[in-house]
């Protein structure tokens, strides 16, 4: 039984398409819940003609052999966020790919993943799905990862790997959750939850075809470091080429936390934003300086009333930005039981807006 981990829903004309995960496996009475073989799967998609009363059968989308996956024909993966229409005309869909060896089965926190990017070619020119034209970005074995050897002896990357009695080598190049904009100057900048007690970010000049490694960001090219746990941190573009960073401005270390893993309200809550834009010129941190952050919302952390915790796991979560008719939103999670949409008034945008360096 397929089960859809995602849906980010994207539309070519009166056709409506849904990109997912399908898996055909759940650990159980037969299978060890540390088997590689749990929540393995394909990528497909289903498309509706009459606004989402009939759908397609699945069309499972053949993915090229890369050096994280563990079979030649399923991967491990996370969808969190819809297909990225570029200005060159390419459709990409952002995603993670993980891996789940030796003593990443142990603890899942101990995953080793990469950011990846589903390249359609032809999505816009094709109305025959069955001639749709899938590569990955970058090409090759890899996806975009960080620095391992730079990054192993970063603190929260010991502090997670201390905790869960892993080791550094296997986390220091983690990258998830990609979300992608572009510079005017025709650079692409991806942004990442990563391990590293901030969030991450990697530039590519030639369209994604290659990436620099994943740094970590700062608020200007000199600056701090943008604090954020291994959570959702969306990078969004706004109509008028600022820019908006979703984050929660956490390193694994405030509110008692004890690493970046340290979900619920230690470390996901409460919701932070910060306007940006892009510096001319600029190569360090991808071209991109950041104003003074704001807390967006916060969740209240008391305990339930009847016990139950679930609902407090996870704070805020799965921030959204969306741009609708000259308005500002962010549509977020709330304790795993609400979604909500917030609007960020134009004015509060400006007063956020930083200044350009001199």
């Amino acid at each position: 039984m397929a089960a859809f981990l995602w849906l980010p829903l994207c539309c070519s004309g009166r056709r409506s398409y849904l990109l997912f995960l399908h898996e055909g496996l759940h650990h159980g009475p037969d299978v060890a819940h540390n088997s590689p073989e749990v929540d393995v799967g394909k990528l497909g998609f289903i498309y509706s003609d009459d606004r989402g009363d009939t759908w397609s059968d699945i069309r499972s989308i053949t993915l090229p052999d890369r050096d994280i996956s563990m079979f030649p024909d399923r991967i491990h993966a996370h969808l969190n966020h819809s297909p990225q229409l570029m200005p060159n005309g390419q459709l990409l869909l952002p995603f993670s790919q993980y891996a789940r060896p030796g003593n990443m089965r142990r603890d899942w926190q101990l995953v080793a993943g990469e950011t990846v990017f589903l390249l359609c070619e032809n999505f816009l020119t094709e109305s025959d799905p069955e001639k749709f034209e899938f590569s990955l970005l970058p090409p090759g074995p890899r996806g975009i990862r960080a620095d391992i050897v730079k990054h192993i002896d970063n603190p929260a990357v010991n502090q997670l790997a201390k905790f869960f009695k892993g080791y550094p080598d296997g986390l220091a190049f983690n990258s998830q959750e990609p979300t992608i904009v572009p510079l005017s100057d025709g650079r692409w900048v991806q942004a990442c939850r990563t391990y590293l007690g901030s969030p991450g970010y990697a530039v590519s000049s030639d369209q994604g075809k290659t990436w620099s490694d994943v740094e970590r960001l700062r608020y200007s090219p000199d600056g701090i470091f943008i604090d954020h746990p291994h959570t959702m941190c969306p990078l969004a573009r706004l109509p008028d080429g600022r820019f908006i960073l979703l984050f929660t401005n956490n390193d694994g270390t405030k509110k008692g936390a004890k690493h970046v893993w340290d979900g619920g309200c230690t470390t996901r809550n409460p919701q932070w934003f910060v306007i940006g834009r892009e510096i001319p010129g600029e190569q360090r941190n991808g071209g991109l300086i950041f104003g003074e952050p704001r807390i967006l919302a916060s969740a209240d952390e008391s305990e339930p009333e009847d016990g139950f915790t679930a609902s407090t796991a996870t704070g805020i979560s799965m921030p959204q930005y969306i741009a609708a008719e000259g308005r500002h939103f962010v549509q977020y999670g709330l304790l795993k039981e609400y979604i909500l949409l917030d609007e960020i008034p134009i004015a509060v945008i400006d007063e956020m807006t930083p200044e350009l360096p001199s």
